[in-house]
């Protein structure tokens, strides 16, 4: 009985040192995760993390949005923000890339203010690391054409 009881005591260290180890090892810096799209609605709301996704966005996320809207330019109001202050980012292009011309990069807890691009495309990346993850963010998006004035759609 001993032997077997020396044997469950050393398999259970085992075990119970391997948990420990698992622990302490960070998540890969290429997981994938369900984030991201292309967008061609002419108005929407943009949350992240989704609904169902978690109260908190999670590690090591890279997520692009392409915005490509039927209208001459884009109208973005953040309505919710809370993203670690300085290590997750928040970037919003004018255009449909990561080379396009930077409208902003925000972290932290205030709302970016209202932004509009210069042409009916826009992209929003939003990079996090390994330590703090927050609520993370909601925006409000508008197609705006020529013949719409933009202070009715910014008064929505």
């Amino acid at each position: 009985m001993k032997i077997i009881g020396d044997i469950m005591s050393q398999r259970y260290c085992l075990i119970l040192f391997m948990k420990v180890i698992l622990l302490m090892i960070p998540a890969s810096r290429n997981s994938i995760a369900e984030c991201g799209d292309h967008i061609n609605k002419d108005s929407g709301i943009l949350k992240y993390p989704a609904v169902g996704r978690g109260p908190q966005y999670p590690s090591y996320i890279d997520c692009s949005w392409v915005f490509e809207t039927p209208g001459t330019s884009i109208v973005l109001k953040f309505t919710s923000f809370s993203i670690e202050s300085d290590h997750d980012l928040v970037y919003i292009r004018d255009g449909k890339s990561k080379m396009s011309p930077l409208l902003g990069q925000y972290s932290g807890d205030t709302l970016p203010p209202i932004l509009t691009t210069s042409t009916n495309k826009a992209f929003i990346h939003f990079t996090s690391d390994g330590t703090v993850s927050k609520d993370g963010f909601s925006l409000d998006w508008f197609t705006v054409d020529n013949g719409i004035s933009l202070d009715i759609v910014i008064s929505y």
